[in-house]
C-alpha cells in the first residue's frame, strides 16, 4: 500500500518518529537502528514503510533501508513473531549484522537477543536461514525473480544465487523471457541434483 513516505521530521524517540508530509503528521513506529540514522528534526527524511492493519489496530512502522524492511516482512513469516518483537530484533544490530547472523545460523548470536530465546532463534533460523539476501549481491530484476521463484521452490538463497551467475557467466542471456525461461529450468536440474 505504502512503499516510502518523505516528510519532515518533527519529533524522534528510539521507537517512533512522527513525520510531516501534506498536511498530515505522521506517527511511525521504528527501530532504534532507524532511529539512529535519523537527521536532526525538521530535516527531511524518506522511509520505508509497512502498514500493519488488525481488528484491533493499525500502526505504520518505517525503515531507514529497505533491507531493514525486508527483514521485518520475513520475521513477520516466523510462527510467534509479531511486529513489536521484529521491530525488537531489529533494533539490536544492523540490518547487514542480522543478515549475515541468519544466514550462516548463529543459534548463539541470535538467542541473545531481547526477546528471542533458543526456541525462537531456532525457528527463526529455520525459517530464514538462506532466504535472505542483500540488495547489493541480488544481480539485475530479472535475475534476481529468477533466484526468487527458485528460493520460493524451496532452494536455498545462497545455492541459487551461485548457479544462476554462473549460468549467466557461461553465455547466458536474459534479454528476453525465453531465455530467462531457459536458465531457470537448467538452474532447477542443477539445483535438483
Amino acid at each position: 500500500m505504502f512503499n516510502k513516505i518523505t516528510g519532515i521530521l518533527k519529533k524522534r524517540s528510539l521507537s517512533n518518529c512522527f513525520l510531516a508530509t501534506g498536511g498530515i503528521e505522521w506517527e511511525i513506529s521504528i527501530s532504534s537502528v532507524t532511529a539512529g540514522s535519523l537527521p536532526e528534526e525538521e530535516g527531511e527524511v524518506s522511509l520505508y514503510t509497512v502498514l500493519i492493519h488488525r481488528e484491533d489496530m493499525m500502526r505504520l512502522y518505517g525503515f531507514w533501508t529497505s533491507l531493514e524492511r525486508e527483514i521485518f516482512l520475513s520475521l513477520l513469516k516466523v510462527n510467534g513473531i509479531g511486529p513489536k518483537q521484529a521491530i525488537k530484533i531489529l533494533s539490536r544490530s544492523k540490518p547487514e549484522e542480522i543478515l549475515h547472523i541468519l544466514n550462516s545460523g548463529d543459534l548463539d548470536l541470535l538467542s541473545k537477543f531481547p526477546g528471542v530465546g533458543l526456541k525462537t532463534a531456532q525457528k527463526i533460523i529455520l525459517a530464514l536461514k538462506g532466504k535472505l539476501i542483500s540488495p547489493e549481491d541480488s544481480g539485475s530484476d530479472r535475475s534476481r525473480e529468477i533466484v526468487d521463484a527458485l528460493v520460493d521452490m524451496g532452494f536455498d538463497r545462497g545455492n541459487v544465487k551461485k548457479v544462476v551467475d554462473s549460468l549467466l557467466r557461461e553465455g547466458g542471456d536474459l534479454e528476453d523471457s525465453a531465455s530467462e525461461q531457459q536458465i531457470f529450468k537448467q538452474a532447477i536440474v542443477i539445483l535438483s541434483s
